[in-house]
């Protein structure tokens, strides 16, 4: 039972953050602005696209070497 209500609150806590974030996101999207949290994102999100590329790059270099 302690269980049971304790998976409530959980899941209660988690649909509130949620409902947080995508407020926090749509304020910040609509109005334009960025902040630390969003340029670091971005920074990562680049980061992982530039060694995406990278290792596309690498692997290309392998499988010629092989052909």
């Amino acid at each position: 039972m302690f269980a049971f209500f304790w998976l409530m609150i959980v899941n209660d806590v988690m649909q509130r953050e949620s409902a947080i974030a995508d407020d926090y996101w749509s304020y910040t999207l609509k109005h334009g602005k960025k902040d630390r949290v969003e340029v670091a994102i971005q920074n990562i999100e680049r980061k992982l696209h530039d060694l995406h590329e990278r290792i596309y790059n690498i692997n290309n270099q392998v499988s010629i070497k092989f052909v």
